[in-house]
């Protein structure tokens, strides 16, 4: 969680205050890090659980850093995430999409 950012659970919270109040809200999962690995389904559950449908997503980007910093730092993107997230939201009725992508 970024420092100041609302706990996942207050941002979960909040998506199902805004389903129930009629509002057609969507999940962001930003950036898919190597983190995600293995807990896509429990995050899509969560959010499937609010009555949120469509669900976007954003892999990491590195600009303007030295992507070996970050290899030492150990943070890294994730593609099997990204594919984990489509193919497990499918499963769960949910409409996952890239952000900028068709």
């Amino acid at each position: 969680t970024e420092p100041g950012a609302p706990l996942p659970s207050k941002r979960i919270e909040a998506m199902t205050r805004l389903h129930d109040a009629g509002v057609r809200a969507y999940a962001l999962v930003a950036p898919v890090m190597s983190t995600l690995e293995g807990h896509e389904g429990e995050l899509l559950d969560a959010i499937k659980e609010t009555g949120v449908e469509i669900v976007y997503y954003n892999p990491l980007h590195f600009r303007n850093v030295d992507p070996s910093r970050m290899m030492r730092m150990r943070i890294s993107g994730s593609e099997r995430s990204e594919s984990a997230l489509v193919r497990e939201g499918r499963l769960r009725g949910l409409d996952v999409r890239h952000v900028f992508k068709p």
